[in-house]
């Protein structure tokens, strides 16, 4: 049994014997990315509609009148 600590201090087991703990780690970390990525899934949806959302008001400020006219004007 071999016991190896990286340097964040997490600590890592790997079994010469046994293949169970490092199933355990890939499950571990297969577990952690696609969590990861649902979460990202999750948060991306509003995020995106919201810029969406600033941008269409945004272009339609800029739509109105001439640009440059109100570039001056300022």
């Amino acid at each position: 049994m071999v016991i190896m600590y990286s340097s964040d201090g997490i600590r890592y087991i790997i079994d010469m014997y046994n293949m169970h703990a490092i199933s355990i780690i890939i499950l571990w970390f297969s577990l952690s990315i696609l969590l990861s990525y649902f979460l990202y899934k999750i948060i991306e949806v509003p995020v995106v509609n919201m810029v969406r959302e600033i941008i269409k008001k945004q272009s339609k400020k800029h739509s109105r009148g001439n640009r440059f006219y109100e570039r001056d004007k300022l």
